[in-house]
């Protein structure tokens, strides 16, 4: 109760200097945005110091806080430009809720996808990990797709090897089952991260 009524005290004296940047340290790890926060701080102060608190100084702090959130940060531009400056990259991309680690040019042999024609690019947005043979991105679960362009193209729907599988029925009789399975093979045609400059 005790960290509860200082942490009050904090946003308290945050709000009457008029620093936007000055947020209380959480004590459990869980990760929550800026805006989310500050609009929480606002409204804890706001019931439990019983300070005149006017609803449109709320407005100003999460307007300024979403328009910081839409540019990269420092750090973020910095890791950017460190990546950009590489000349080989890899990926850890997610089709169809499966996983495959990637590079440029490479041929990936994923289940059929029936929308696809052969010829068509698109675009892979759900990647877990980018990297360089010196820096690494990872994603909580997936990196935002605004810092790099990954884009495949169809080059050929094929149907996979005969499987011959025996198959025992209850009455006693044996028999062979071919199964066959569709893909679609998918060629890596574009790999760049974002220059933040």
């Amino acid at each position: 109760m005790h960290a509860i009524r200082q942490s009050l005290r904090n946003i308290d004296q945050c709000q009457r200097a008029g620093l936007l940047g000055c947020l209380v340290k959480r004590s459990t790890p869980a990760i929550t945005r800026t805006t989310d926060f500050v609009c929480r701080s606002t409204m804890l102060s706001a019931q439990f110091s019983g300070s005149a608190f006017q609803h449109s100084e709320a407005a100003p702090m999460s307007v300024s806080a979403k328009n910081a959130s839409t540019d990269f940060s420092t750090n973020t531009k910095e890791a950017l430009t460190l990546m950009h400056n590489q000349t080989k990259f890899y990926a850890i991309v997610e089709i169809k809720n499966r996983p495959y680690h990637v590079a440029k040019n490479d041929v990936i042999i994923v289940p059929r996808m029936n929308d696809l024609q052969i010829g068509d690019v698109i675009t892979l947005d759900r990647v877990r990990e980018m990297g360089s043979p010196d820096y690494i991105m990872q994603g909580n679960p997936y990196l935002d797709p605004r810092y790099y362009t990954i884009q495949a193209t169809a080059i050929e729907h094929t149907v996979g090897k005969a499987i011959e599988r025996k198959h025992r029925k209850r009455s006693g009789i044996s028999k062979y089952v071919r199964m066959t399975s569709s893909y679609t093979l998918l060629r890596v045609c574009e790999m760049d991260v974002v220059d933040s400059r």
